[in-house]
């Protein structure tokens, strides 16, 4: 086993003895923000993993939610690639009614209707080693190809963030407006390699989405939250993508 490894295994054995763990957020994510900071770790969407080499997802075991593994903007054409394509066929936020959000599934296999007025699917260029965004009126005509990712900057992300993955279980309860966690189970991976990940995205067996939005909580309200391109897994599907250490 890889010595990083070992090191978190033994920071996950003092975390889980320490029984149920007062949280300072209420946030999306508070889960997994309490595990980081009980490793000395600040809140981040870092280009690199959490704890060395090794990206950390925390859990819930019931939870039906897929594992986001990372999100990646557009190449191109355009610097702004996803603010021009909300401009275009977002939709005016519920609260702020003067500013687009865009918060959809996407696929290679099916289209979704967006706003009632198109439909967005993704369609893979093989020769080109590209994945474009594409749009169609409510007639199913392309009015929009030209947003894209290369192969090789997804290839890039997955390789330096997901090559190692340390997946924690942990319990939640809500006392007197607080959430504790208590961690139980800690699972180690690691990435089979990115073809198999095209593979599994080829036949939507990964995820993927757009998010943008406009931020509600009191810290950054009113700011706009961009995910851009998200890429997530079936937690009963991670076997498929990683390989499981013992």
């Amino acid at each position: 086993m890889d010595n990083n490894f070992e090191k978190l295994l033994c920071i996950f054995e003092l975390i889980k003895n320490k029984g149920w763990i007062r949280s300072n957020t209420k946030s999306t994510g508070a889960i997994g923000i309490t595990f980081e900071r009980e490793l000395g770790l600040f809140e981040n969407h870092s280009f690199y993993p959490d704890y060395k080499d090794i990206e950390i997802k925390c859990s819930s075991k019931r939870t039906l939610y897929p594992l986001t593994l990372f999100s990646i903007s557009f190449d191109g054409p355009g610097p702004r690639e996803l603010q021009r394509i909300v401009e275009l066929y977002g939709y005016p936020d519920k609260t702020f009614k003067n500013q687009n959000v865009l918060n959809i599934q996407l696929s290679f296999r099916k289209s979704y209707l967006v706003n009632n007025k198109y439909y967005f699917n993704l369609e893979i260029d093989e020769n080109n080693e590209k994945i474009y965004l594409v749009v169609r009126d409510i007639k199913r005509n392309v009015i929009d190809r030209i947003s894209y990712i290369y192969f090789a900057t997804i290839k890039n992300r997955l390789m330096t963030k997901m090559r190692n993955l340390a997946f924690v279980y942990g319990d939640c309860k809500y006392e007197n407006n607080i959430f504790y966690f208590k961690y139980t189970d800690i699972l180690l991976y690691t990435l089979k390699d990115f073809d198999v990940f095209l593979n599994l995205l080829k036949n939507d067996d990964v995820l993927t989405s757009i998010g943008y939005r406009i931020n509600k909580s009191a810290k950054h309200f009113g700011k706009t939250s961009s995910k851009n391109i998200v890429f997530a897994i079936n937690h009963n599907k991670i076997s498929r993508l990683f390989n499981k250490i013992n």
